[in-house]
Formats: structure tokens, sequence, C-alpha cells
């Protein structure tokens, strides 16, 4: 980016990695603007910051004097008018992924990619260089609550982000530090096959001049092999690792550990959050920190701080008798995770409702599913949320609740959210913790459960 000043136009500005990046172009004096398809807290956010933001999509809200245009994966690029309207007038169009390597590229980047972990990882990270002094630059998946968004522009050149894999432009990016929590086979309708998703894993960690990798995951440990450089490791299943954690004890919502770096402990971990999956991510989290130059004692007394990023284990509603969570777990890996997590909490009964997100990952992955609601003691499956895909011949949350039901459990199938909305009303119990998971809408009814249990009218 060069003058400020200049219109930038941001077609489908509401996605979170969007709206990251309107915030650090508001910040650093650009005037922007941005269409969706829908009202959002996101867009009145930015509203507030100065952006002009239209509801619809029309050619004529790019602006006359538009420098750039910025678009997402999201859109169908041959139907828009915003992007064909930025065609026909020769109007510089840029995909996100572009624009965040650009600005990252010309600093110094804190990476962490992966399938599942990274935008708790990520704000972790972000959070130990803010509270340390670092004024670093950040643009993660989630709204850390400290700085009450998920982007802010800092002082400094360094850039704590969270790298995107799900369409390869995380390619684009040169970081200083990459980190990787996991690697598993999501997003095929783009990676097509395995060997391509590995690959492309191998080439983003070969572009960054330090690497760390949780050797937790298989595909990981896999990938590794096939990087031209040294790397560093972290996790906790396997001794061969620099950074681990011993001693892990879970107590509620919270959860302690002893934190080992080569044989030597290095710091007493706590977090007010719960689950196992949440020390690994810290532990990912610390170990950049390191290589930033922040001591690992330093590290664990911010993380003690961290209570979550948002739509990540976010207590929504909870008095003595309920606990309502919103999650965004979508994938059978993290809906396991953050059942466990909840299992921690020592609820008398969980209750997890899950939102299936995309016709195409329930193809893929329905028997993976059918085993990763064993620890709850109610199951609820609602209608799968399409985020834009055509549906698939066949394919609807039945699978998953046919492979449930080869496990021996019985779960409701609810094919409506307000069915969905009414039957929690009428059943949930004292004592009960309501895990809420899905990528889609679900937060919606999750939203207007707490609602309700507070006694506001809706």
């Amino acid at each position: 980016m060069t003058s400020q000043r200049e219109s930038v136009h941001f077609i489908a500005i509401g996605g979170i990695g969007m709206s990251a990046l309107a915030k650090i172009l508001l910040s650093m004096g650009y005037r922007v603007s941005g269409s969706d398809e829908k009202e959002s807290d996101r867009l009145q956010e930015l509203r507030s910051l100065g952006a002009t933001i239209y509801i619809g999509h029309a050619a004529e809200h790019v602006p006359a004097d538009c420098k750039e245009v910025i678009y997402s994966s999201a859109i169908n690029m041959e139907e828009n008018p915003e992007y064909l309207c930025a065609v026909a007038r020769n109007i510089p169009i840029t995909h996100r992924g572009s624009l965040l390597a650009r600005l990252v590229n010309a600093g110094q980047g804190f990476a962490v990619a992966g399938a599942h972990g990274k935008t708790t990882t990520s704000g972790m990270l972000s959070l130990i260089l803010y509270e340390t002094g670092k004024n670093p630059n950040i643009v993660i998946g989630g709204t850390l609550p400290q700085i009450k968004s998920n982007a802010q522009k800092g002082d400094s050149d360094i850039w704590a982000i969270e790298a995107d894999e799900s369409d390869g432009s995380f390619l684009e990016l040169h970081p200083y530090l990459t980190v990787v929590t996991n690697i598993e086979e999501e997003h095929m309708e783009h990676y097509k096959t395995r060997s391509n998703l590995d690959h492309a894993f191998a080439e983003f960690c070969d572009k960054s001049q330090h690497v760390i990798l949780c050797l937790d995951s298989k595909m990981v440990r896999e990938t590794a092999q096939m990087l031209e450089k040294p790397y560093a490791t972290y996790g906790l299943e396997h001794l061969a690792v620099d950074l681990t954690a011993r001693n892990l004890r879970y107590s509620g919502r919270g959860s302690d550990a002893e934190v080992y770096y080569r044989g030597e402990k290095v710091a007493d971990l706590h977090l007010n959050i719960p689950g196992r999956h949440n020390i690994v991510n810290a532990l990912g989290a610390m170990y950049a920190a390191f290589l930033a130059g922040i001591d690992f004692s330093a590290s664990a007394e911010v993380l003690e701080h961290f209570t979550g990023m948002g739509r990540r284990f976010e207590v929504i509603y909870e008095d003595d008798n309920i606990m309502v969570v919103d999650d965004y777990a979508h994938h059978p890996t993290e809906v396991k995770a953050t059942i466990e997590a909840g299992r921690n909490c020592c609820p008398k009964r969980l209750v997890a409702v899950f939102q299936p997100h995309r016709y195409s990952r329930v193809l893929d992955h329905y028997v993976e599913f059918g085993n990763s609601f064993g620890d709850a003691d109610i199951i609820i499956i609602s209608e799968i949320y399409s985020a834009w895909e055509e549906p698939i011949q066949g394919v609807t949350s039945q699978k998953i609740v046919d492979e449930l039901e080869k496990k021996g459990l019985h779960p409701i199938y609810m094919k409506s959210n307000d069915v969905l909305l009414e039957y929690l009303k009428s059943n949930v119990e004292k004592g009960d913790l309501v895990l809420m998971m899905g990528a889609g809408d679900i937060w919606k009814t999750t939203k207007k459960f707490g609602s309700y249990l507070k006694g506001e009218k809706s």
C-alpha cells in the first residue's frame, strides 16, 4: 500500500478475514467502502470506524475514485456486479490473501497455520506480544477480548496473523516465523489430493525463516520430512520435542500444567479456559514468543489472563444452574476436543448441539463425526449450513445421525433452528452444560437461548 486517503473497496467486507483487513486500512488512513449480503455486528463496527458500508452488491457501490478492489474467495467472480465493474473500469483487483501478504511481507510476520487451533494459538501469541510491549499489528480469525477486535494496527513491524490455507493464498506469505498446529485433509475441493495439501504446507514452511511444528499431528510429522530447513517442535504426545507440558490438571473451566523446554522446567502454566487442546495451543504460542525474545515464564504470566477467543468455547450464559457455550467447532477433531473440554467442566449433563457446515464436509467426514460425540449425554444434530455450497444429492445431516446410531447413541435430529430453540427451552435442566457448535449461523440460536435464560425479550 502506498499513499493514504486513497479509496479502497471490499467485496464481502463482513467476513472475519476481510473485516480485519478493512480495519487495518482504516487505521492506516485509507477511505474504505464495502458491501455484504446481510447486516451484521461486524458491519456496524466498521461503520463506527468510518467505513461506508452497503447491504447487497451493485456496481454503483464501487466509488468513482476507487484505486483498488479487494475480494474474497466467498464471491462468484463471474457474477458479482462489483467485481465485474472493477474489471470494466480497469481498477486493480486484489484477493484478500494477496493484500495480507503485501502488508505482512513488508514487516516481520509471525504466522499461525493449521487445520485446527490456529485462531486460539494466534490469539494467544497476539496477546503475549501485545502485553509485553511488542506493539504488534494483529490480523486474526476471531475477536481477542483484550483488544475487543480481530485486528489492530500496531506501532512496530511485527505482524501476528492467522494464515489461511483454505484457498492456498497463504503461499503468498513469507513470514519471519511460522507455527503449524496440525494438518488434516480439509479444503480438498481446492487441493484435490493429499499430496497437493502436504506440498502446500511444506512450501509455506520453507518460505519462513523459522518453523515451529506440533508433532502431535501425524500429518505434520509426515510433512516435516519434506522440509528443506531445520525446525523446532512442540507437543504433548511425543517425548522427542523441544517444548512440552507435564502434570496436566483440569479444574472446572481451568487448566494447569508444567512447561518443559529441552528437558528443563521453564514455567508453570495456568489457563482460564478448559481443554487439553488449549494447553497445546499455549505451547505453540509460547514457543513463537520465545523466538521473539520473550521468556516462557513471561508468556505464561500473560496467558493466565487469556479468556479465550470469540466463538471458541465462549460462555454466552452462566449461573449456578446452567452454562451455555458457543463454539466454532465444525470438523470432527474440533467437535471431539470441544466436548472433551466441556466434560472437564464436570456438568451433570453435557448437551452437545451441532450444526454441520457445508455438504462437502459432511460427505467427506460423516463417519468421523460419528466418532466425535461419545462423551456427550444428549446429542442434537441440526440441518446442514450450506455456506454457499450447492446441495449434494443424498447428503443431509441424516448421514451423521446414522453413524451415531451405529455407535449405539441416540441423537436427536432437529431440521429447524426454531424447533431446536423451543426444545432447549423445554428440556435443559439444572446442572447442564449446553455446547452449541458450528461454523454457520448456529450462534444466532445460541444468542437467543442465552437471552431467554436471562429473561430478556426476544
